[in-house]
């Protein structure tokens, strides 16, 4: 049997843990030398890469915030049911996995960014901080990154925020 398997046909497609190193290394890289104009295309390339993977930390950090919340609500209403096992959300990792026109990609912002943007989508969700709070905060953070990939263009952050405000109306 191991015989057959010299002809199957290799895979190319990497794993994600490889996937992840490889996303980290492009943007450490980037960071470290970043004054080339040549690799301006790859640089804008990761900062929108990172754009979304700020939205969908946010997202996700919303959404984790309002299953607590409903999960501590439902447990305060069974009487046997405990709320030290319902723990607060926390992130877990600092990669996102975007789909583009060429299929998924890996994407990577340093875990201090990721943290700050996951907080501000928890207080944004508890109502501690309104929508113009949460996308100046947001974009704060994001001009940080920007600001390391030496991109000196206007790019805006959680424009959703606004399609939401707007529908609510």
């Amino acid at each position: 049997m191991a015989f057959l398997n010299l002809f199957k046909k290799k895979s190319s497609k990497k794993k994600l843990p490889e996937l992840k190193a490889q996303s980290q290394n492009d943007y450490d890289k980037l960071t470290n030398n970043n004054q080339s104009i040549s690799n301006l295309h790859i640089r804008l390339r990761l900062a929108y890469r990172a754009k979304a993977n700020i939205e969908k930390t946010f997202i996700d950090a919303a959404r984790s915030y309002e299953i607590y919340e409903k999960c501590k609500i439902e447990a305060s209403l069974l009487s046997d049911s405990s709320l030290d096992d319902i723990k607060q959300p926390e992130l877990e990792d600092s990669f996102k996995i975007l789909q583009s026109d060429n299929g998924y990609v890996v994407s990577y912002i340093p875990m201090d960014y990721a943290k700050m943007v996951f907080d501000l989508g928890i207080s944004y969700q508890k109502s501690k901080i309104n929508k113009d709070q949460a996308k100046k905060r947001v974009q704060y953070v994001f001009e940080c990154i920007c600001k390391e990939l030496n991109i000196n263009k206007d790019i805006e952050i959680l424009e959703f925020l606004d399609d939401i405000s707007n529908s609510d109306l």
